[in-house]
């Protein structure tokens, strides 16, 4: 699964609904909130960690979103088990957002699929 801002939101309730379909998930600025779910996502990772699913995220040290966000994702989900990586780009917002050098997450999305 792959989401930026808002639709990193929406990546994540999909694959909350459906763990058994989804190798990894990765965003960039993720934006933990859905307008496909009803429930709080931070409060809802479990079924993520319990299936494995390994999760980066991209994001810009001056995203308004990155402590609140990614940061209690982060925790949330290492709390529960899971692999969760963050990659904070400095001096960046929250967009215009790619990665400097795409090959480490293209590396992470290539070695996720089963």
């Amino acid at each position: 699964m792959e989401g930026r801002g808002g639709a990193g939101g929406d990546a994540y309730a999909w694959a909350i609904a459906n763990p058994d379909r989804v190798s990894c998930i990765y965003t960039e600025n993720a934006v933990m909130q859905s307008e496909m779910s009803n429930g709080r996502l931070l409060e809802n990772l479990a079924p993520l960690a319990g299936a494995g699913i390994p999760i980066l995220h991209l994001c810009g040290e001056l995203d308004p979103h990155l402590k609140d966000h990614t940061r209690a994702a982060e925790k949330r989900y290492q709390d529960l088990g899971g692999s969760f990586t963050v990659i904070v780009q400095p001096g960046v917002a929250h967009y215009p957002l790619s990665p400097v050098d795409p090959k480490g997450i293209a590396d992470f999305i290539t070695a996720s699929v089963r």
